[in-house]
């Protein structure tokens, strides 16, 4: 039994989701701080 079991496939795709959400906010945030004065 392994991650590629049918039990899991939907977890999976729910944890892939939400990490490469986190992963693309994370890195659009950085030039919008720098734009806004945020960060110098």
């Amino acid at each position: 039994m392994g991650w590629n079991n049918p039990r899991f496939n939907n977890w999976r795709r729910a944890f892939a989701t939400g990490f490469a959400t986190i992963v693309v906010v994370g890195n659009v945030s950085f030039p919008i701080a720098v734009t806004a004065g945020i960060v110098k």
